[in-house]
């Protein structure tokens, strides 16, 4: 599967798309760089609080975390860092727990995230399974 559905709802921030592309895994999360980090560095750019959770929480290979990326000028920089160099104060948060405890950190945003999906799926079943009996 290409990956430019997964770059366009990134570049958009359409998280909704995100998170459906982060389900599927044939969607190919690499960029023209040819990075893994890549996802989780052009979200912490442009300050995509929401998407950052989902890619945590999706459980993707993000690739080394502590890779390096080229800006303009020749400044190598992480995720973490660009989203310090642009005062991203609420992603620099939660990409600093990250970076110390990647598995609490997936587990605890994979139960605030998801609980809602599944509630819905689960409702859904039931007025399902109601809608038979009556």
């Amino acid at each position: 599967m290409s990956r430019l559905p997964f770059a366009l709802a990134l570049e958009k921030n359409q998280v909704s798309v995100v998170r459906v592309l982060l389900e599927d895994p044939r969607v190919d999360l690499s960029f023209p760089e040819k990075k893994k980090s890549a996802p989780l560095r052009r979200a912490a750019d442009d300050g995509q609080y929401e998407v950052i959770e989902w890619l945590i929480a999706s459980g993707r290979d993000l690739g080394d975390f502590n890779e390096q990326h080229r800006l303009d000028g020749g400044i190598e920089r992480t995720a973490l860092g660009i989203a310090r160099m642009r005062k991203h104060t609420e992603v620099v948060l939660l990409l600093e727990r990250f970076v110390a405890n990647p598995a609490q950190t997936r587990l605890e945003l994979r139960r605030k995230l998801v609980p809602d999906e599944l509630a819905a799926e689960v409702f859904a079943v039931m007025i399902f399974l109601c809608d038979g009996l009556l």
